[in-house]
């Protein structure tokens, strides 16, 4: 008697779990229109009315309405899917920057200290003005924020013989690595001049305007040796003015507190807030003292300017134009 007791509630308990499945698979069919509709959480909201008094079952509905509610994305705010791809997860974010924002010009490799190698950077989208290059040279470890991208910090982790290796500081999933670009030349008229062909070839002209001819080193073109030859002190100080400046370490200088952009000195590869330490190993304490210092200059060929630039000492090479 017991073991028919027992065969028959399995039975019903059989009987009811086929219900519940048939009358979910019926409803699913019966509203999936609905749910690949996206839901209006406002006009859903407009159908809620109160309990009415005496009503046991209350506002709240049958459980499969409920069950398509759970499903519906009622934040209308689904991933998009990239189309045409194996791929269906959400479309990712584009990079903050990658190589196609930045480009390496010239690399300054040595093997024996890489530590001393250097990488002239620049924004890809950077204009040359006033015959002055944008970006700089960069060191390993060094950190910089490109023109293009501001606010964004980018470290230098790696300098090879033509490529560097950036990454976002404190990101270290946005490392990239930049390579100098490849040029080929097809002019059978290109070739290389040996020593003794080179004897005969006259020295081609001073450039007329300052450029940069290779890391911290410039040209300074006789135009603008006769521009800075012809201006008077009141001149000067509206192109670029100076403080004087003293640090912790007991370093002492001039400070320059305003460079006039398209000025004959923003070409000089001067920027603002550089520290002029020396000249030529004069000290640069003293404005009208290293006015007069130089106008005594008259025909050097070369200066060094020592400059303190975000707490580095660099020195800052001009070779000048031969009359």
């Amino acid at each position: 008697m017991s073991y028919r007791l027992l065969r028959l509630v399995f039975i019903l308990v059989g009987l009811a779990c086929v219900g519940s499945f048939g009358k979910a698979f019926y409803d699913y069919f019966q509203n999936q229109e609905q749910l690949r509709q996206g839901f209006n959480i406002a006009k859903w909201k407009e159908g809620f009315k109160p309990p009415k008094v005496g009503d046991v079952q209350g506002h709240l509905g049958s459980k499969s309405d409920y069950d398509i509610l759970h499903s519906l994305d009622i934040t209308e705010n689904r991933p998009k899917v990239r189309e045409n791809s194996q791929n269906t997860g959400p479309v990712l974010p584009p990079p903050v920057i990658g190589e196609d924002d930045l480009r390496l010009l010239f690399v300054q490799h040595r093997a024996a200290n890489p530590k001393a190698s250097k990488a002239y950077i620049q924004p890809t989208d950077a204009q040359a003005t006033e015959n002055r290059a944008p970006g700089d040279f960069y060191a390993i470890d060094e950190v910089f924020q490109p023109e293009n991208k501001p606010g964004l910090s980018i470290q230098v982790l790696a300098i090879r013989e033509r490529e560097v290796d950036l990454q976002v500081v404190d990101k270290p999933d946005t490392r990239f690595t930049l390579k100098m670009p490849s040029y080929k030349v097809d002019s059978p008229s290109v070739r290389l001049v040996s020593d003794s062909e080179s004897r005969g070839i006259p020295k081609p002209p001073p450039p007329r305007e300052t450029r940069l001819v290779r890391y911290n080193e410039w040209e300074v073109g006789t135009e603008d040796l006769d521009a800075m030859a012809e201006l008077d002190e009141d001149q000067v100080l509206a192109q670029v003015s100076v403080s004087p400046f003293k640090d912790a370490q007991g370093r002492q200088g001039l400070r320059i507190s305003k460079l006039q952009k398209g000025s004959v000195f923003s070409r000089q590869g001067l920027k603002g807030e550089d520290v002029i330490l020396s000249v030529n190993g004069f000290p640069a304490r003293d404005r009208k003292e290293v006015m007069d210092w130089f106008r005594e200059q008259e025909g050097t060929p070369r200066f060094e300017v020592e400059v303190l630039r975000a707490g580095r000492v660099r020195t800052l090479s001009y070779r000048m134009p031969s009359r």
